[in-house]
């Protein structure tokens, strides 16, 4: 019977609904965690062929835009960071990359969540108004 279906439908609505707005101050978290501690710039490498001289790592990073590990270009324009040979810095600089994308994961992820929450009360004012109920802005309904 459909209405049985409905109701376990209903159910599991609020379990999930609840288990997704749990999740948004973890993520949160997580985001400020990573915040300021990320390089939005992309590895450009020099004489990494070159058959006796050691390679060198460059960070290139879009024009005008500011990185929270570098800093911004001071003509505006696009910033180039010298990274060098050493294995230290370059890890370090590959691994603040690498939480940048993480960072850009986290913030898609929110956001996802953050959506399907907004539309699932949209359609749940729809679902009691065709039911002849009215929602209250708190949520109440009569």
């Amino acid at each position: 019977m459909q209405t049985d279906k409905t109701l376990t439908l209903a159910e599991q609505c609020a379990a999930a609904i609840r288990w997704r707005t749990q999740e948004i101050p973890h993520l949160e978290t997580a985001l400020a965690d990573l915040d300021g501690n990320t390089c939005n710039g992309w590895e450009i490498w020099r004489d990494r062929t070159h058959p006796t001289k050691s390679p060198k790592l460059y960070v290139f990073h879009r024009t005008g835009e500011t990185c929270p590990l570098h800093g911004a270009s001071e003509d505006g324009g696009r910033l180039r960071t010298y990274i060098g040979c050493d294995p230290d810095n370059i890890a370090e600089a590959q691994a603040a990359m690498m939480r940048h994308i993480e960072k850009q994961n986290v913030e898609a992820q929110l956001s996802k969540i953050k959506y399907g929450l907004f539309s699932c009360g949209h359609y749940l004012d729809q679902f009691f108004a065709s039911l002849d109920y009215t929602v209250n802005d708190d949520g109440t309904i009569e």
